[in-house]
Formats: structure tokens, C-alpha cells, sequence
């Protein structure tokens, strides 16, 4: 077995000091969060960006517009949550052209009668917003955030 130099099998090696110890609280809280933030860690909305959470999130990587405000998913229908699309001509086409190459990604927001009621972005942008800032859709039940 081979020994570093200067390194004694008897005594216990040397613990390195911690960040804290090292820093102080301040700045290693500090480190500490920058780090989280860094990383992107936390949940942070910019913009038209939506707050997925990883773990509930659904992700569609090929998406299809089954109607104005409904997504087939990997098999599962989900409902973009509150808006409506009932009488809206076009929207199916809009829809399509919003997720047309995307990556859909999808968080639960409740049930409806078509599915599983959704909170989805593509792109950066909420996809229940746009349908209503297009035209395509009207505000129902739940309150958007756009």
C-alpha cells in the first residue's frame, strides 16, 4: 500500500474547514443561494415563462392540436386550462401553429370533462394566453395569469 508523504497511518487525517467556517454565515448562505439560483433550482416565472415543477410536470415532446384548446399527449387528452373555444373558428389552426415543431410542457391544474386540465407552454409562452390574445378562445372558470 503506498503512503503519501508526511501522512502517519496513526493519526487521523485533517477535516477541511466548511464554507460556513471558511466564510462565514453570511456569505456562505449567500454562496448558497446563488448556486440555487444558478443552477435554476427554483422556480422563478419570467415573463411569459410558466413555473413547471419537474415533478408534476408533463412533457409532450410531439404534441397535437386535437381542437382549440385540447393537446393530444402521449396517449392522454389535456384541456388547456380556463379558456374555452365553443364557436371559435380557426383555433384548431392556431393552436397547431403555436406548437408546430415544439416542445410542449404541461403542469396539472385540475380536471375537466375532456381531461386533465392544464397549465402548458411552448416556447416560453402559455398557450391558453395566446389562444385568448389571438382570439381563439375566451376566459373560463379559472383566472389566467396573462
Amino acid at each position: 500500500m503506498r503512503r503519501e508523504p508526511g501522512v502517519s497511518l496513526l493519526q487521523p487525517p485533517v477535516r477541511r474547514r466548511t464554507v460556513l467556517q471558511r466564510y462565514g454565515p453570511t456569505t456562505g448562505l449567500g454562496l448558497l443561494l446563488g448556486a440555487t439560483i444558478g443552477l435554476g433550482l427554483t422556480q422563478l416565472p419570467v415573463g411569459q415563462v410558466s413555473a413547471v415543477t419537474p415533478a408534476r410536470a408533463i412533457d409532450c415532446p410531439r404534441p397535437h392540436a386535437i381542437d382549440g384548446v385540447i393537446l393530444g399527449c402521449g396517449g392522454k387528452n389535456v384541456h388547456l386550462a380556463g379558456v374555452d373555444a365553443s364557436g371559435k373558428p380557426g383555433g384548431t389552426a392556431n393552436l397547431r401553429s403555436l406548437i408546430r415543431g415544439a416542445r410542449v410542457i404541461c403542469r396539472q391544474a385540475g380536471r375537466s370533462g375532456d381531461g386533465m386540465a392544464t397549465q402548458c407552454s411552448a416556447r416560453g409562452k402559455d398557450l391558453s394566453c395566446a389562444q385568448v390574445e389571438d382570439g381563439f378562445a375566451v376566459r373560463h372558470g379559472e383566472a389566467l395569469t396573462c
